[in-house]
């Protein structure tokens, strides 16, 4: 059986701790091992035994005129200092405590064993003087400072550790609810830290995937709806084909197929606009507006007129925009001639205008015209609108980073207005044709 495996925030917490622990004894073994006295301080603990034994009187003068000489460097050098006789007997000791002597088994110079910093020097007369600079309190000192700090360290980190990781599991929370379905699901932002702009940043692709979802669902559904009623014309015109008046019913199932395969494309094209990076699925090139205006007016005997000049764009998607708002004018026109008119806004902007003299659209649906499959009510779906023209209006036109709208004519009719930029997108990368 596996292990329950720690959550994030007690790994990272464990994590801390054990750098602390790593500091405190890389610390400690330093300050034992490089700082002691043993490996540093024997030369001068030696000189100092040597000064002071020179200031002694001899084994046989009063102890307590050997005991004034050491008081007075004990009193100067603020070190623990004891004298022993020969025979390793007490003659004085003095300071913050007395040292003790140094073991039978020890008879030179040198550190007494088992007492870290406590040096034993003998003298010409066989005594011996014990000198201690007592740096064993200092090391504790040390050590539990050491210890405190990394308990506070310890303690302060865990609210923070906790803090962090608890904004790490919301988030996995929230992306785990998305991935089990629920597209609403979002992530609560708190900071501007990296953890926040990952926040946001899931959140602004949940909001887009969402969309999608809806707007490919919405397709779907709408299309299978369309797809079927030129289908079941079909079929009806199919079953009439033995009962006479052949032609007619030819050219219905021949008008039909043409409606599907119209559907078809847009649908097509609808699905990779959608699919697409904005402005990164075009084929550009620089074009002649008013060229191209021309030519396609052309072919609906449109009115065309002003200036438009040159734009970098694709061409191909172009045409489609503008054939699409000229079958749209010619549909609903009244059978009143098409205007067509380019200007420029200003030296980075122009705008192409279609008008119509029809019965107008609705201040209240200007904007769901442009949504997929949607028509006007009244609408029939013998006019040969399948609801996909305007929608990809506005999707060709905001892929060439423009607008799309619909205002009322002066007078009576439908304008269509796209603005599109000039150069925008002149310095962009884009795939070979």
């Amino acid at each position: 059986m596996r292990a329950p495996r720690l959550r994030m925030y007690q790994q990272v917490y464990l994590a801390v701790l054990a750098a602390l622990l790593i500091v405190v004894l890389i610390t400690f073994a330093f300050f034992r091992l490089v700082i002691h006295p043993n490996t540093r301080n024997t030369h001068a603990y030696a000189t100092l035994a040597k000064v002071v034994s020179d200031a002694l009187p001899s084994l046989d003068a009063p102890q307590a005129a050997q005991a004034s000489v050491l008081r007075q460097w004990i009193e100067r050098t603020r070190a623990d200092i004891a004298l022993y006789g020969p025979d390793r007997a007490l003659i004085f000791g003095g300071g913050r405590e007395i040292l003790p002597a140094p073991p039978a088994s020890q008879a030179a110079d040198g550190w007494i064993r088992g007492e870290g910093d406590t040096y034993a020097a003998v003298l010409p007369d066989r005594r011996w003087l014990v000198i201690a600079f007592k740096g064993g309190e200092n090391r504790a000192t040390f050590g539990l400072a050491l210890f405190l700090i990394a308990l506070g360290v310890g303690v302060g980190i865990y609210p923070v550790v906790r803090k962090i990781t608890r904004r790490l599991e919301e988030l996995q929370h929230s992306v785990a609810e998305f991935g089990a379905g629920n597209l609403a699901a979002r992530a609560h932002i708190t900071g501007t830290d990296e953890i926040g702009m990952l926040a946001r940043s899931f959140n602004n692709s949940a909001a887009q995937l969402e969309a999608l979802v809806k707007t490919q669902k919405s397709l779907l559904a709408n299309a299978s709806h369309e797809l079927r009623s030129p289908l079941a014309r079909l079929q009806m015109a199919v079953g009439l084909l033995g009962t006479g008046s052949k032609r007619a019913t030819t050219e219905e199932i021949n008008q039909n197929i043409r409606e599907l395969d119209q559907l078809i494309g847009e649908i097509l094209l609808a699905s990779r606009l959608d699919a697409a990076e904005p402005a990164r699925a075009l084929r550009l090139e620089p074009i002649d507006l008013n060229g191209l205006l021309r030519d396609e007016c052309a072919r609906y005997d449109a009115k065309f007129s002003g200036e438009g000049g040159q734009l970098v764009g694709d061409r191909v998607l172009l045409q489609r925009m503008v054939r699409n708002l000229l079958e749209n004018a010619q549909r609903y026109g009244a059978r009143a001639p098409t205007e067509v008119c380019a200007s420029r806004v200003d030296d980075a902007l122009v705008q192409i205008s279609v008008w119509d003299r029809g019965p107008g659209v609705p201040p209240a649906e200007m904007e769901r015209i442009f949504e997929p499959f949607y028509r006007l009510p009244g609408t029939k779906e013998r006019d040969g609108a399948v609801g996909l023209g305007l929608s990809l209006v506005r999707s060709i036109a905001e892929q060439h980073r423009g607008t799309a709208q619909c205002t009322a004519r002066p007078g009576g009719g439908a304008g269509f207005v796209v603005r599109l930029p000039l150069n925008a997108l002149r310095d962009i990368p884009h795939p070979a044709a």
